[in-house]
């Protein structure tokens, strides 16, 4: 998860987690190398400099066959799917439909 994602993310998540909305971050390292640390590490990191609170899974593949970036709604339906370059802020729409 690039860092001004991670940022963009938590606002995101902490306005709608009222409304039992949750962001599950996935961090990657497929992209210039900038997630190199463990999971443990990169968790510490986005926590003390990004204030996130959401829960962060292992570091998966964002680009290729392996990839998870997605949208569900409350029955697990997979409602979207986004581009690593598509900005938190973006999908915001998105979100309120759902809630």
């Amino acid at each position: 998860m690039q860092m001004p994602t991670a940022t963009a993310l938590q606002a995101l998540y902490d306005k709608y987690k009222e409304k039992d909305f949750i962001i599950v971050g996935f961090p990657c390292n497929q992209f210039g190398g900038q997630e190199p640390g463990t999971d443990e590490e990169i968790a510490q990191f986005c926590t003390k400099n990004h204030g996130v609170t959401f829960p962060l899974m292992k570091k998966s593949e964002v680009n290729g066959d392996n990839t998870n970036e997605f949208l569900i709604d409350r029955e697990g339906k997979v409602v979207n799917r986004y581009a690593s370059t598509t900005s938190p802020e973006s999908i915001d729409n998105d979100v309120a439909t759902l809630l």
